[in-house]
């Protein structure tokens, strides 16, 4: 016990295997009618031979929206040679980066290709969409959750491969959360060269600028007696966000 006490403080390292839900068809395939709970490895989110996803308390069924599954395909066999930690901890990662994008609608484009997914699985209209949210979302974390895995051992081009990975027309802005988590961890790798790039600049800039925006926001916000948005107390919930996040398409 003194041992343990006497350890310093550190953030808890994400486990390889979460517990949820095994896909009932596959269940019912072994003559099991009960639910079955399995600890999975960390990037399995759904069944891709029933198109059904099943991370979470409900079940969608994934046929409307085929690219979900077709990305898990393509995800699969990029990680099956990785350690399932690395893997845990970029998904964790590329989770906070997608719900960053839905809160503050960093990507347009983006945002659009989202609510028209809500709709082919019937969720265009649901109160509180977050099943259904993390699962036209997962392209999309799949590959940013590559993205992050491949910068563990090189440079990352933000503005060539991000496009290509992500599918969509990607711009590292300032402030951008990708871009900052990738710029963290080109600061994490050794050394390799001297001397910048445009990129490392312009990774750089993008850092500063977002420092500044977040003092700027706490004298704000601390003149006017508020909480910050993105400080403790001040965080909306992301359900409620999605109002304005994903506003509803006229029909």
């Amino acid at each position: 016990m003194t041992e343990f006490l006497a350890q310093p403080a550190r953030p808890p390292i994400p486990q390889a295997g979460k517990i949820h839900r095994a896909c009932r068809h596959c269940a019912a395939a072994q003559n099991i009618t009960s639910m079955v709970i399995v600890r999975a490895r960390p990037h399995d989110y759904l069944c891709v031979r029933h198109c059904l996803w099943h991370h979470g308390i409900r079940d969608i069924d994934l046929r409307p929206v085929p690219q979900v599954t077709d990305a898990q395909c393509r995800h699969d066999q990029h990680v099956k040679a990785l350690p399932a930690s690395d893997v845990a901890h970029a998904h964790q990662q590329a989770r906070d980066i997608i719900d960053e994008w839905i809160t503050w609608s960093w990507h347009p484009a983006l945002t659009g290709q989202w609510q028209h997914r809500l709709r082919l699985i019937g969720a265009g209209d649901v109160r509180h969409p977050s099943p259904w949210l993390n699962a036209v979302t997962h392209p999309e974390l799949l590959a940013v959750a590559s993205l992050l895995l491949a910068a563990r051992h090189r440079d990352i081009d933000v503005e060539h491969e991000a496009p290509s990975h992500l599918g969509f027309p990607y711009q590292p802005c300032p402030g951008e959360p990708l871009a900052l988590s990738l710029l963290n961890s080109r600061k994490r790798q050794p050394l390799l060269r001297t001397g910048t790039t445009s990129h490392d600049r312009m990774l750089d800039r993008a850092a500063r600028v977002t420092h500044l925006q977040h003092e700027e926001e706490l004298a704000r916000c601390l003149h006017l007696g508020r909480a910050p948005l993105n400080g403790p107390g001040g965080r909306q919930d992301r359900a409620e966000l999605y109002a304005v996040s994903l506003p509803r398409c006229a029909s």
